[in-house]
């Protein structure tokens, strides 16, 4: 699995990500959609790891930083997701992992769900 920062062309990919997420989390209404090239690929106030396999999108990581009076720098992760057919938990662990990695000077602020993955 290959990790790289998401590119203009891999938006079709995050925003079809994003309204699967909504619906599996009930969520009606997103305004992602309408804000995703600012956010994302112009201002950059998010980021994004697109994981891949032989070339192929497999998943995503979709975060931001934040500050965090505990622990100084952090990194507030808004979604994951891996595609149906791979293994989750193995494909999640290693993005978790591989955002960590690229951001050492950053604390991972997680879910009791998401500690346990990693």
């Amino acid at each position: 699995m290959e990790f790289r920062e998401a590119k203009f062309e891999d938006r079709d990919f995050i925003l079809n990500a994003n309204r699967e997420i909504n619906v599996l989390s009930g969520l009606k209404d997103s305004t992602f959609e309408n804000r995703i090239d600012n956010d994302l690929f112009k201002s950059k106030i998010c980021k994004s790891i697109i994981a891949e396999i032989d070339g192929c999108i497999v998943g995503l990581l979709l975060y931001s930083y934040v500050y965090w009076a505990n622990c100084g720098k952090g990194i507030y992760l808004s979604q994951a997701y891996v595609k149906k057919n791979i293994e989750v938990k193995v494909s999640t662990d290693k993005c978790l992992k591989n955002l960590k990695l690229r951001n050492l000077n950053a604390t991972l602020l997680l879910t009791w769900l998401e500690q346990k993955i990693l």
